[in-house]
């Protein structure tokens, strides 16, 4: 894989580990939930765990949609904040982040180039969207 390509991600609490081994398989660190916080930790808390590590969050909450839409304009504390959201069930996510790998490398790469750019992808069963 060539250099620069290679990032973490941190699996939210209800990320299949099938998901993380597709990121492992693809060179990339994963950490998971349960290795740096607690059960049930609040979502402000697992965010500034990723933005600390410098990880994409892998996550299957909805709230965290609504924590990267507010107004990065205006510096809010989760403006850093790289998501790699989860609309599809759990049984085909690790199909679909598998399928969409290039697309999400191509992507963290495109964030890494400019701060304060982001990587927000949303993957569905039949969709993938990026904000940039």
């Amino acid at each position: 894989m060539p250099p620069g390509k290679q990032f973490t991600v941190l699996l939210d609490e209800g990320v299949p580990r099938s998901v993380g081994a597709v990121f492992e398989s693809a060179g990339h660190e994963v950490i998971h939930h349960r290795d740096i916080l607690v059960e049930s930790s609040p979502d402000d808390l697992v965010a500034k765990s990723a933005i600390k590590n410098n990880a994409i969050l892998v996550a299957q909450d909805k709230d965290f949609g609504t924590m990267m839409r507010v107004d990065t304009s205006k510096g809010t504390r989760f403006s850093k904040l790289h998501l790699l959201q989860l609309k599809c069930k759990e049984p085909i996510a690790h199909t679909r982040v598998k399928f969409l790998m290039d697309l999400i490398e191509l992507e963290w790469q495109v964030a890494c180039q400019k701060d304060p750019r982001r990587l927000w992808l949303e993957v569905g069963p039949h969709f993938a969207r990026t904000h940039r």
